[in-house]
């Protein structure tokens, strides 16, 4: 609410300016979560990991294409990490 004193000052101004700031802050918050969100889905969504022989391939579901391949034996300490959507990531740990 804008009022007007005596004085033709005008008061009520900060909250407005308060409630405008505030709002922009979470409607970018809430952006770049999404940008965020979205950028993750897109890179790792499509991915699931196939063993061919001797070879461990990360194969892309939407490019219909391998994304990349390692040998079995350099990989160590592979371990299969769930996140709370039930998804789960691979780690792998490549020797040296």
């Amino acid at each position: 609410m804008v009022l007007l004193t005596r004085h033709n000052r005008w008061q009520g101004g900060s909250q407005t300016t308060t409630l405008v700031v505030s709002f922009s802050l979470l409607g970018l918050l809430l952006i770049a979560l999404v940008v965020k969100g979205a950028g993750f889905y897109l890179t790792y969504a499509p991915l699931e990991y196939q063993r061919y022989g001797d070879r461990l391939v990360a194969y892309d579901r939407w490019l219909d294409e391998p994304q990349w391949s390692a040998s079995i034996d350099a990989l160590r300490d592979i371990e299969v990490v769930h996140d709370r959507f039930q998804t789960g990531y691979l780690v792998l740990g490549q020797s040296p």
